[in-house]
């Protein structure tokens, strides 16, 4: 009888620990700060699927929400204008975890994405389709926001098989916890071009 009993308990504390584990975060999650990993331009690489493409409705309530909580302040304050310079996409990243990222309408026209791409998010890496200096808003929606690159299509097994999700460091590769800082030593570090695992 004693055994049952220990059993139930620790049956019992199992599926306690199970209810209160936070669920997998949503594409555009604004209970978790709309997936934005940052209240500036995110200057790590990401490597992870495409789980989302935000249409006008949700970019403008991202919009709303971030410019509340004092994100993208050097950012004009039209969410119409927003949303004709910046396409919002979602990151994917360990299965876990979907991470927004700024990207500009026209990179996301001439390159349309399909949900379960994997991509790779990384920011500007020197003056690529710089706005004119005179070109003030230009130039603050172009310091926002970073390009999506998909490297792999198809066959999830074999794409798997080739990148490994996460987070890293722009300047070499080396993986990251989620907060974008701390050195993650558990997940092997990537050549910061090919996206490939070292």
């Amino acid at each position: 009888m004693r055994i049952w009993i220990k059993y139930a308990r620790v049956l019992s504390l199992l599926i306690g620990a199970w209810c209160v584990m936070p669920a997998y975060a949503k594409p555009f999650d604004c209970t978790k700060k709309c997936g934005l990993p940052a209240d500036a331009p995110y200057n790590n690489l990401i490597v992870g699927t495409i789980d989302g493409v935000a249409t006008e409705q949700q970019s403008k309530k991202i919009f709303a929400w971030a410019r509340s909580h004092g994100y993208w302040k050097s950012l004009p304050a039209s969410d119409g204008k927003f949303w004709k310079a910046i396409q919002l996409v979602s990151l994917r990243v360990k299965g876990k975890r979907s991470v927004t990222v700024l990207i500009s309408q026209t990179e996301a026209k001439a390159a349309p994405f399909i949900l379960g791409d994997w991509g790779r998010y990384a920011p500007h890496r020197g003056g690529v389709e710089k706005p004119a200096e005179d070109d003030k808003d230009g130039l603050a929606y172009w310091n926002a926001l970073g390009c999506v690159l998909v490297i792999c299509r198809g066959e999830a097994s074999f794409c798997e098989g080739h990148y490994v999700s996460g987070i890293y460091r722009t300047s070499d590769g080396i993986a990251l916890k989620d907060d974008g800082r701390t050195v993650d030593i558990a997940v092997r570090s990537i050549d910061p071009y090919s996206m490939l695992p070292k």
